[in-house]
């Protein structure tokens, strides 16, 4: 039996029901990676069915997103990448969603990723606050109409912060933790997640490996 697939919220596209995450791959917070060894992971997962690669700016402050532009050159069309932006790496991992930053951000996530327009970019982890002010949506929305990027997500930790992105029905995407260990989240929002037709993506499924066996 091949990978199945799902549609991806509101974004009109099919993707695989398992996507590669690309934190680890950074390796900054999960510890020493090698680059070789993370492409060929890649172009295995590639092999196997995935088609769904998710990243952010942030992960290895642009190394994870410049393994996937090398790794899954020339597949544009065969899969779809999703990366994040919202935190200010140089200033020591604040959150800023201006819109220069967010400028910045999506260019230079343009050219780590070697794609001339983004699949899904997504809002890292904006507060309740920052939600509230209308701009933020203004901006990806901005960057939507000058083909920067083909749709908009936000990814978010809390129940408030979710509602939220729901509530105002614009982003094609959520991002959401949920696993075996915290199945709350989804518990709790699931039903309304259906009803809007907002695509959900799960994060830390394996718990950042304790899930994996990787911890004894």
């Amino acid at each position: 039996m091949g990978m199945r697939t799902r549609p991806l919220g509101r974004t009109g596209l099919d993707v695989s029901e398992i996507g590669f995450g690309g934190w680890s791959i950074g390796g900054k917070d999960y510890g020493p990676t090698y680059d070789r060894e993370s492409v060929q992971a890649i172009h295995r997962a590639v092999e196997l069915g995935v088609t769904f690669f998710d990243t952010a700016d942030m992960y290895g402050e642009g190394r994870s997103e410049r393994l996937f532009g090398e790794a899954l050159a020339g597949m544009r069309g065969r899969v779809v990448i999703a990366t994040k932006g919202g935190y200010d790496v140089g200033r020591g991992m604040v959150k800023d969603f201006s819109r220069a930053h967010l400028e910045s951000a999506v260019a230079g996530s343009l050219r780590r990723l070697n794609v001339d327009c983004i699949d899904l970019y997504q809002l890292h982890n904006p507060s309740v606050e920052q939600l509230r002010d209308p701009e933020l949506f203004e901006t990806v929305e901005d960057f939507q109409r000058r083909g920067l990027i083909r749709h908009y997500g936000v990814s978010v930790s809390y129940e408030a912060s979710a509602r939220l992105v729901i509530e105002r029905g614009t982003a094609a995407t959520l991002q959401l933790v949920h696993n075996l260990l915290r199945p709350a989240l989804l518990r709790v929002l699931g039903g309304e997640i259906r009803r809007s037709g907002i695509g959900l993506i799960a994060r830390t499924p394996l718990e950042y490996g304790l899930l994996s066996g990787k911890y004894g």
